[in-house]
């Protein structure tokens, strides 16, 4: 029995389909932002969906990002920073384990030259007005933080690269983020919350997550409790 007409052109059709698919992708993979490096890198950061639980345009998007992490036994120590204080202690209770399903989070690895993150002693000016900070120990780190350790100066900083570094990744890897957290690979406990970005240092747990998340997420102030009368400037 012969092949009829209609099943050729039938089987032509689906190929020049398949062929316009193929063709599709391989424009989409041309055109994809490439990953972002800098000389503070040793490699391109890498991205890695640890919690999806709908689409990125339904949910709220966090990207986690670290700095001064080296290539090796640092990844291990930022990756498992992200697992139990994200991951599993902060949704372990309250209206975040409630809420869990409105979230999605990104870890974004990078690479650091160097181990651990700048320190500056930041002091005010003579004059009253503005401040100045001076580098102690330099480190060159992916995202080019700095840490001054003193509450009144948000316990850190970003350096003169920062934002273009941190931008430049983020725009590439997590383009979809409504909120940053920025891990520095820090000893000295401290985070601060700057409108949707908070950082945070390594021992600072699943409770200043939730409070710096707090200013980030849902616009909160900061509230305190004394044991005596105790003035806030």
């Amino acid at each position: 029995m012969g092949i009829s007409s209609t099943f050729v052109a039938g089987r032509r059709q689906m190929r020049l389909g398949l062929a316009g698919v193929l063709l599709a992708c391989i424009a989409g993979a041309a055109s994809a932002q490439p990953v972002p490096t800098n000389a503070n890198s040793t490699a391109a950061p890498t991205s890695t969906m640890v919690l999806q639980t709908g689409p990125a345009d339904q949910r709220l998007d966090i990207a986690v990002i670290g700095d001064g992490f080296q290539a090796g036994a640092d990844q291990t120590t930022f990756n498992n920073y992200v697992q139990q204080e994200l991951l599993t202690d902060l949704f372990s209770q309250g209206l975040l384990w409630e809420t869990r399903g409105a979230f999605n989070i990104r870890r974004i690895n990078t690479f650091s030259r160097d181990s651990g993150v700048t320190q500056v002693n930041r002091v005010p000016n003579p004059s009253g007005t503005g401040s100045t900070a001076t580098v102690t120990t330099n480190r060159r780190t992916a995202l080019d933080w700095r840490v001054n350790g003193q509450n009144r100066f948000c316990w850190n900083e970003g350096g003169p690269n920062q934002n273009a570094f941190q931008s430049a990744i983020i725009n590439a890897l997590a383009p979809e983020a409504d909120f940053i957290v920025v891990v520095l690979n820090e000893p000295t406990g401290g985070g601060c919350a700057r409108g949707s970005m908070s950082t945070l240092h390594l021992p600072s747990g699943d409770q200043t997550i939730r409070h710096e998340l707090g200013h980030a997420v849902a616009n909160l102030c900061d509230e305190y409790v004394a044991n005596a009368p105790t003035t806030y400037t």
